[in-house]
C-alpha cells in the first residue's frame, strides 16, 4: 500500500490591499462629512454675499450704483445698472480731481451693453509687487446680467507724481444709489492725502478719478 506524502502545511491567507479597519472607516467617513460640509457653509455665504450685493433697480430709466462688498480689500467693484437705448462712457483723469467740477478725462472707454455691468479697479502694484507706483487698472465686464459671454476690457491709468498718498471716496457703499441718465456719476475719487505739489495749481493736483457720463447723441 502506497501511503502519499503530507502535502505541506497551507499558507495563511493573502490579506487584500483593500482591506482597512472599523477605524480608518469612522476617520474617512469623518473626513468627507467635513468636507461635505465645508463646501455647503461656503456655498451658503457666497449667496449670501450675492444678495447683500444685489442692486436694487427702482426704475429702468435710472442708472443704479452699488459698491459691491468684496471680499478682496485691494480691489473697488461696482454693480452698475445703465438704462437701455444710450450709450455711456467711463471716464478717468489724475489731475484737478478736487472740487465739484470734473476735469478733462485722461483716458475714456464707451459701455457698448445697456442693463448691468461690473467695474473694477485695482492698483497694479497689487500685481507687479512695486509699491506705490500709483498705476492702477480699470477693467469693464460686459452681458453680466443677461447669462451670456463676459467681454472684459482693461485699461492702465498712470497717476503721477509717486511720494504722495491718496484718500479714497467710494460711491454706493452698502447701498444702491439711483441717477438721472444724464447726470455724472463718480464712482471713485483718490485724492492727495499728503503734501501738495502744487499748490498754487489745483488743476495740476495729482490724483485719480472715475465717472460715467452719458454720451451725446
Amino acid at each position: 500500500m502506497t501511503i502519499a506524502p503530507q502535502s505541506a502545511a497551507a499558507a495563511p491567507p493573502r490579506k487584500s490591499r483593500w482591506s482597512f479597519s472599523l477605524l480608518t472607516l469612522l476617520l474617512a467617513t469623518g473626513l468627507i462629512m467635513a468636507v461635505i460640509s465645508h463646501v455647503r457653509t461656503s456655498r451658503i455665504l457666497e449667496d449670501y454675499r450675492a444678495k447683500s450685493d444685489a442692486l436694487e433697480v427702482s426704475s429702468p430709466r435710472r442708472i443704479h450704483v452699488r459698491r459691491m462688498n468684496h471680499t478682496n480689500h485691494n480691489v473697488w467693484r461696482w454693480r452698475v445698472f445703465l438704462p437701455e437705448g444710450q450709450h455711456y462712457f467711463l471716464n478717468v483723469a489724475t489731475k484737478g480731481i478736487a472740487g465739484d467740477k470734473l476735469p478733462p478725462p485722461d483716458t475714456r472707454r464707451m459701455f457698448d451693453a445697456y442693463g448691468e455691468v461690473i467695474v473694477d479697479v485695482f492698483a497694479a502694484d497689487m500685481i507687479s509687487g512695486t509699491p506705490y507706483d500709483n498705476v492702477y487698472v480699470v477693467m469693464i465686464m460686459t452681458d453680466f446680467a443677461n447669462g451670456g459671454s463676459v467681454t472684459t476690457r482693461a485699461f492702465h491709468v498712470d497717476v503721477p507724481g509717486s511720494n504722495f498718498m491718496l484718500a479714497y471716496d467710494e460711491t454706493a457703499v452698502g447701498r444702491t444709489l439711483s441717477f438721472a441718465p444724464d447726470e455724472p456719476v463718480v464712482l471713485f475719487r483718490g485724492t492727495n492725502h499728503g503734501t501738495p505739489q502744487s499748490p498754487s495749481d489745483p488743476s495740476a493736483e495729482p490724483g485719480i478719478i472715475l465717472w460715467i457720463n452719458q454720451a451725446e447723441p
